[in-house]
């Protein structure tokens, strides 16, 4: 049995929380709106929660100049060097990224720590059906389940992977 190696980018592969958080509040001043003070990661879902009344265009603005700052600051980004050089270790051919993150910011991101090139394959997914996603991955993969080695933070992903019986690596 080969294994098939399957990376989750943000806080797994790079540590992205703090200039996540950064970002958004740079979004949220720069347009005159109340700040987020917050020991876990600012999500749209939080802050719209907590800015209800926000319009879909002011939204749309928010998320945009959130992912300009992100973009322009990656160098507050912290890449989990232990995990990078397991990662070029490996045949791109067995290494799959599976990320709920943004196309355009994955990409730089991935430039950015010189490991674009180390992957069969980028899946982009919400993560909100596991099983489904683990099912699409075996069959890129052509194998089983038990060949799959995933290196993901997210508890709610690793619990449903822990459901299936899926390998984890923390």
């Amino acid at each position: 049995m080969v294994d098939k190696y399957i990376f989750d980018l943000d806080n797994t592969l790079i540590n992205t929380d703090l200039l996540n958080n950064k970002s958004y509040n740079y979004a949220l001043a720069y347009f005159n709106l109340p700040t987020i003070i917050s020991n876990v990661r600012i999500t749209r879902d939080l802050v719209f929660s907590k800015l209800p009344r926000l319009s879909e265009k002011q939204r749309s603005d928010i998320v945009t100049q959130k992912q300009l700052y992100f973009l322009k600051h990656i160098h507050i980004t912290i890449p989990n060097n232990e995990l990078i050089n397991l990662l070029k270790s490996k045949n791109k051919s067995d290494c799959v990224l599976w990320t709920s993150a943004d196309d355009q910011r994955v990409k730089l991101l991935l430039s950015y720590y010189c490991i674009t090139d180390c992957f069969y394959k980028i899946i982009y997914s919400k993560k909100t059906s596991v099983k489904e996603d683990v099912f699409s991955l075996c069959s890129i993969f052509n194998c089983s389940k038990k060949s799959l080695l995933f290196f993901e933070d997210d508890l709610y992903v690793i619990a449903e992977l822990k459901e299936l019986d899926c390998r984890i690596v923390k």
